[in-house]
């Protein structure tokens, strides 16, 4: 794509607003924002975001398609992509996935392939609030003997997460930083899916390298998202620390991932493309 992108947007959160504000504002290159979409309770938001942006809204995602976007991007979350995505690459359009924890699912995974070699169009997962996929993508070649994921929050980003019903934890009296949870990147998504989209990007990234394991820290002296991976291959070792600051309008959230999708844009509509 080098031409100016029509683009839609499923979900009008937190950051679903972001990208559309930083899409009029041409953070995202030349890109246009067309229509959003998000479930009916939302109608509110969705109103005054397609007042503001000049775009229609449509509480039905798959009515998307009537505007005439080249590429949708879903903002919303895990149950979205599992509804949409397929169903979305069916009707002629590209994807943009933030919520990738939903293709830690095999089978479902797989099924989004199989709809990407049938329909011929392009799924874009990006990097979120990570660094080093091109070093796992490249070590993974050849061969990643393994791959670990340290990520540290404030209490604040970790509470609520469905982890803490089999396994509560009494915030209150939590002086240090503590470990709350060691497994998989699948365990990781289950027990918190809305804190480590960071394990499932990884995962895509290193896919055919021995599994990634996970570790999900409470800081309570820290006000930052801190992610931390640790790489051993035939290529070498690799040591990566991201000090992220949260997003003002969700403290589960980075910063840094809401701007990664806009750098992605600003990617596809260019026509000089730096990095593997």
């Amino acid at each position: 794509m080098t031409d100016e992108i029509r683009v839609a947007i499923i979900g009008v959160g937190a950051m679903g607003r972001f990208l559309a504000h930083a899409i009029d504002a041409g953070k995202a290159g030349s890109v246009r924002l067309v229509a959003v979409a998000d479930v009916p309770e939302a109608q509110a938001r969705l109103e005054d975001v397609a007042a503001r942006f000049h775009c229609a809204w449509t509480t039905e995602p798959m009515r998307l398609l009537d505007h005439g976007p080249q590429l949708v991007i879903e903002t919303a979350r895990m149950q979205a992509v599992r509804e949409y995505a397929i169903p979305l690459l069916e009707g002629g359009v590209d994807v943009l996935i933030m919520s990738a924890a939903a293709l830690v699912d095999p089978e479902f995974l797989a099924e989004l392939e199989a709809a990407v070699r049938r329909t011929g169009r392009r799924v874009h997962i990006p990097s979120g609030a990570i660094g080093g996929l091109d070093i796992l993508r490249a070590a993974a070649v050849e061969g990643l003997y393994e791959a670990r994921l340290t990520s540290s929050k404030p209490p604040a980003g970790l509470r609520g997460a469905p982890w803490f019903v089999d396994h509560p934890v009494d915030w209150d009296s939590m002086k240090s930083r503590t470990v709350l949870f060691r497994g998989s990147v699948a365990e990781a998504v289950r027990g918190f899916p809305q804190n480590v989209n960071v394990a499932a990007i990884l995962n895509l990234a290193a896919i055919g390298a021995p599994p990634i394991s996970v570790e999900v820290v409470a800081d309570p002296d820290s006000n930052r998202n801190v992610q931390e991976v640790y790489a051993r291959g035939t290529f070498g070792e690799m040591t990566l620390k991201v000090t992220n600051i949260p997003s003002p309008d969700n403290p589960k959230t980075s910063h840094l991932a809401c701007l990664s999708p806009l750098a992605l844009l600003r990617r596809l509509s260019s026509q000089m493309v730096v990095g593997s």
